[in-house]
């Protein structure tokens, strides 16, 4: 009897990942039983291309990946971008200064490196925050910079506009931004992932990300396109997740699926909610999923 869901969405930190960002042999093997089972599996990731090219390497998935929020669909292995989501210039050009001059700290311009040879153009005359540094010493990304909008040599390239500050800013500058741009942007913040994992941390001086892409831009457009495109009916959609860029894709996949580790509203959407990260919990939701169970 073949698989009641076609297609499985799984987020990377916080959901396939371990808290040292690792992917364990338990999930691995889960996601090759699903494959082999007639599902079609995607990574529906925050990170861009070049930040979870390993992750896809090590599950030697095929067809397509979901990153950089859901503002790009590239075409696995090759890495060809299929849809890009690019955000116009004078939208990134405002907000970008108006980040800036809060924080003190580079706006984070996230590029289609196929298109434009780098990933990050970091804009501003600020420093780099110590989570950016870091994450970059991680990661094969391409970074340059450029202290005014105009020294970009990519402007109408940016997919997501990002800013790391303590959660207690990330507050006040999400209202201001959404007050300003609401019906233009899309905006969310979590805690970054630094040295000592991903955990959750939400007090007033966490360290948080803000992400700010095009109003229509989020994981589950970008699913339900390439749904359609393959004639998958959403009923016929699971999606795996822990964290608020997740909650469109759970509430609205026929399988929403949240991690034991996840934060309340991705719970409070869910259809299910299976382990921890910690304990493999993608792997107990596909094998619920293999089974029938779910």
């Amino acid at each position: 009897m073949p698989p009641a869901y076609q297609l499985l969405a799984i987020d990377l930190d916080g959901t396939l990942l371990d808290r040292s960002g690792r992917l364990s042999s338990g999930n691995r093997e889960a996601v090759a039983r699903a494959v082999d089972a007639g599902i079609e599996v995607v990574v529906c990731t925050g990170r861009g291309l070049a930040e979870c090219g390993h992750v896809i390497d090590e599950l030697a998935l095929v067809g397509v990946a979901v990153v950089a929020g859901g503002a790009m669909t590239v075409r696995l292995p090759s890495g060809e971008t299929i849809h890009r989501s690019a955000m116009p210039a004078d939208l990134v050009r405002s907000v970008s200064r108006i980040l800036s001059d809060a924080t003190g700290h580079y706006a984070l311009l996230l590029k289609d490196r196929s298109s434009t040879g780098v990933d990050y153009v970091l804009l501003g005359d600020g420093k780099v925050d110590a989570a950016s540094e870091w994450w970059f010493r991680q990661v094969p990304v391409v970074v340059t910079r450029a202290t005014r909008f105009e020294d970009d040599p990519h402007p109408d390239e940016t997919v997501r506009l990002g800013i790391v500050t303590t959660a207690r800013e990330m507050k006040r500058l999400g209202a201001q931004i959404v007050e300003k741009f609401g019906r233009r942007t899309f905006v969310h913040h979590f805690p970054v992932i630094s040295a000592d994992g991903n955990g959750r941390h939400l007090e007033d001086d966490a360290v948080h990300l803000m992400e700010i892409f095009n109003a229509e831009t989020n994981k589950w457009a970008a699913i339900a396109a390439l749904a359609e495109s393959r004639g998958i009916e959403h009923s016929q959609v699971a999606a795996i997740g822990d964290e608020i860029n997740d909650v469109a894709m759970i509430r609205h996949a026929g399988l929403g699926v949240a991690m034991g580790n996840a934060i309340d509203p991705i719970k409070q959407v869910a259809d299910q909610v299976t382990l921890d990260q910690a304990a493999d919990g993608v792997a107990h939701a596909i094998e619920q999923i293999l089974i029938g169970n779910w």
